[in-house]
């Protein structure tokens, strides 16, 4: 119950239930030395998800009787909802795992799944992965090459990814919901998303490259990471106009692409079994992104808003942009007050009515020192 609410409460009851059962195969192979020193590993897998939810949920509205908790308490008829949610995913994968004397490895990943929630035109999306690195002192040593003492371990990786979802349950097919009225009348009306049966999933295309060295017996350590990704045909609901009957539309949009890097420092300053022991890391990263494209007709997309703030998301801009509006100031250079804000006559500042960049809500670039 609600003691907040008007006319001395409200209650409200509600019962979910959720569930998802898993079946799941895999098999595994390896072998050494298939051809002189390459060796190498196959994994096939395959899994069935289904994924379920129903609830049920009643509102009493405005309490009768005052801390009298039933739903049969209202001084109007109580309003009672439901809802149940199934999906169903199908997937094969599938890991091959291939090195050559411990010091190259090349390894690749696929997998397509099969989602109940897209049209049985789209409903099947495949994503691969694939990862190379190369260890330069395991090959060093494996030829007899001698090593820097002050070398202990090289590593050089590189790796390309793609990464596929889908959408939510029920939102193809455009339906109707029932309600009552103010009359107490039932009445049918069409949902306020227009949906579309046709759109795909989502893919996320990633790169990534990087270091790992380690000096001094592994006293000291780097690793660093550069990266870039983009995340294409977002499932995304943008406004309609409201002559439309409908507020907005799920379409398949947007090209947001993240670059940027990373770098770890790491030091065992002190190293004593039987004393006092200490280690740092430090870490450095920077991030930039940019909205590529939405969608044919959209430039700005709405992210969230808290009164005249918005967060906006703009073809060719930053994501996490903030906009809001400027304080009313005067203008004429040549009065004594050019500058200074406008107030109403309580004294409070008075704004514009056009929206201004006011900055953007993700760091330059972030650091962190941690000791152990």
């Amino acid at each position: 119950g609600s003691p907040n609410a008007l006319g001395g409460g409200r209650y409200t009851e509600g019962d979910d239930t959720v569930y998802e059962n898993n079946y799941s195969f895999l098999a595994v192979a390896r072998k050494d030395n298939l051809i002189q020193k390459l060796s190498g590993a196959v994994t096939f897998g395959g899994n069935l998800m289904y994924r379920g939810s129903k609830g049920m949920s009643g509102d009493s509205g405005q309490l009768d009787i005052e801390n009298y908790f039933n739903l049969n308490n209202g001084i109007n008829p109580a309003t009672l909802s439901s809802y149940i949610k199934k999906r169903r995913m199908n997937s094969l994968y599938g890991v091959l795992n291939l090195n050559w004397d411990n010091y190259l490895y090349f390894d690749v990943t696929a997998r397509n799944d099969w989602s109940s929630t897209l049209h049985p035109d789209n409903n099947s999306y495949f994503y691969p992965s694939f990862n190379l690195s190369y260890i330069a002192t395991e090959m060093m040593d494996r030829y007899g090459i001698t090593l820097p003492t002050w070398l202990t371990f090289a590593k050089i990786r590189a790796s390309y990814a793609e990464v596929g979802n889908d959408l939510e349950p029920y939102q193809l097919y455009n339906t109707y919901t029932m309600e009552k009225n103010s009359l107490g009348y039932n009445q049918i009306k069409p949902q306020k998303e227009l949906f579309d049966p046709y759109v795909k999933s989502e893919l996320i295309k990633s790169w990534e490259a990087g270091i790992d060295f380690r000096f001094l017996n592994g006293k000291i350590g780097i690793d660093a990471t550069w990266y870039k990704s983009n995340a294409t045909n977002q499932l995304l609901s943008i406004e309609m106009h409201p002559m439309s009957g409908y507020d907005r539309k799920k379409v398949n949009a947007g090209n947001i692409q993240n670059q940027g890097f990373e770098i770890a420092l790491n030091a065992n300053i002190l190293e004593n079994p039987q004393g006092l022991n200490w280690s740092a890391t430090a870490n450095f990263s920077r991030n930039k992104d940019k909205i590529i494209d939405l969608t044919d007709g959209v430039d700005t997309y709405s992210l969230g808003a808290f009164e005249d703030v918005r967060i906006l998301a703009t073809k060719g801009g930053e994501y996490g942009a903030m906009y809001g509006k400027k304080y009313r100031r005067v203008e004429d250079k040549s009065s004594p007050y050019y500058g200074m804000k406008i107030v109403d006559g309580q004294g409070l500042p008075l704004f514009t009515d056009e929206y201004v960049y006011l900055g953007n809500q993700n760091p330059d670039c972030m650091l962190g020192i941690t000791n152990n």
